[in-house]
């Protein structure tokens, strides 16, 4: 028996938006991108993160560990509980409370010593970072090219990392370690005017009651498809970023040789993303989105046992590039084609953010109980099991159900 879910904004194919499209701009441009660096910060500098709070605030591995976990896992669990809201509230208005709460978290963080305070002000951090992460996401639907918004916004991202990460090692040596989080909540209440561009989320009465009156009907299978070939695809990014710097070691290289490549390959992940900004959907969404998770899953291997500098390189240059340009088209445009209000966009986002976490810790046990090479192929598999499905879900199931 054919089990479908029944909303009136729920649509298939090309998106038939529950409110007038809105045209890619350079302020919508910027504000989903400093929205994404803003909503990512928890796992972009955890690594960061870590070494301050052993360093200067004297905690053990696991205890940084823990605090990591409960900064990502509040983004994660956030971004899936208000997804459903996200049709009715003013998206600027989620995203500059959520990064009103990031900031006071951050600042808190600065101030506080005590380790139970500590896990308090991280997790309000990952709260505020999933809220400003869900807003942009769901914004993402609202325009009729998600996939080259999100491409624009993750190149603005990505540069704005690379000077942060110049920029942080610095404020750390002229003040302090605790000083860096000080810098991030000064940082995120000066990006907020950046989110007045995000479109609304809420449709006039009259568009409400127009949708409502010509409902459509999608069939579950779709959903499902997607958050499987999601989960596939970030367990295995999770099991290949969170031990890429250890793998470096494993073959000899110094940690000056890994920082230079993890600094330029930056500019690789601003190839990816400029890549399907340009690009769009102008050969479709099935096959580059195949060719991307098989060039995800070819980099485990490389990366995990490849014997030599010029291995190594290529693989996470690989990696990165494939990572940064298959994002936009299952976090926005499929999410979007699917159901076209947001809210499926902000729930891919925390689909993704959780099943990453858990690719970390998957990773860490398939080395400690058999090899790294063990974890390189199974990022293969898990990256290359996921193209499949989201070929088989955009050229199948998803047309089929539309």
């Amino acid at each position: 028996m054919d089990r479908t879910l029944s909303h009136p904004h729920l649509t298939t194919g090309k998106p038939e938006l529950p409110f007038p499209s809105v045209s890619i701009s350079l302020g919508l441009v910027v504000g989903v991108g400093f929205g994404l660096m803003l909503g990512s910060f928890g796992s972009w500098v955890v690594p960061f993160q870590t070494g301050i709070f052993v360093d200067e605030f004297a905690l053990t591995l696991s205890e940084s560990g823990t605090l990591g976990t409960v900064e990502i896992g509040a983004m994660a669990v956030v971004m899936l509980i208000c997804a459903p809201a996200l049709r009715r509230w003013k998206r600027s208005r989620v995203a500059t409370i959520g990064a009103l709460m990031a900031a006071s978290a951050q600042a808190a963080t600065f101030w506080t010593g005590q380790y139970e305070a500590l896990i308090g002000a991280r997790l309000l951090t990952g709260v505020g970072c999933g809220l400003i992460y869900a807003a942009v996401l769901a914004s993402t639907a609202a325009v009729s090219e998600p996939d080259r918004l999100m491409g624009f916004g993750q190149v603005l991202m990505n540069i704005a990392f690379a000077l942060i990460f110049f920029v942080a090692p610095l404020i750390v040596a002229v003040w302090s370690g605790p000083a860096i989080f000080l810098a991030f909540a000064l940082l995120t209440l000066a990006l907020i005017p950046t989110f007045s561009a995000l479109p609304l989320g809420k449709p006039s009465n009259e568009e409400s009651s127009k949708v409502g009156d010509e409902r459509t009907r999608i069939t579950a299978s779709p959903v499902a498809m997607h958050f499987f070939a999601v989960s596939l695809l970030n367990l295995g990014f999770g099991a290949a970023w969170g031990f890429a710097e250890r793998a470096g070691t494993t073959i000899g290289l110094s940690p000056a040789a890994i920082g230079f490549l993890f600094s330029i390959s930056t500019i690789a992940m601003i190839v990816g993303s400029l890549g399907v900004a340009i690009m769009g959907t102008r050969f479709g969404r099935a096959w580059p989105m195949l060719l991307a998770a098989i060039g995800c899953g070819v980099s485990g291997p490389l990366l995990m046992i490849g014997q030599d500098i010029v291995v190594y390189a290529a693989a996470l240059m690989l990696f990165v590039t494939t990572n940064q340009f298959i994002a936009p088209y299952f976090m926005a445009g499929v999410s979007a084609q699917i159901e076209s209000s947001g809210a499926l966009s902000s729930m891919t986002g925390g689909v993704t953010f959780l099943t990453y976490s858990l690719g970390v810790g998957a990773g860490g046990y398939i080395i400690e109980t058999a090899s790294y090479a063990a974890n390189g192929w199974f990022v293969f598999s898990v990256c290359v099991a996921s193209g499949i499905v989201f070929f088989v879900n955009d050229k199948f199931i998803i047309k089929k159900a539309a």
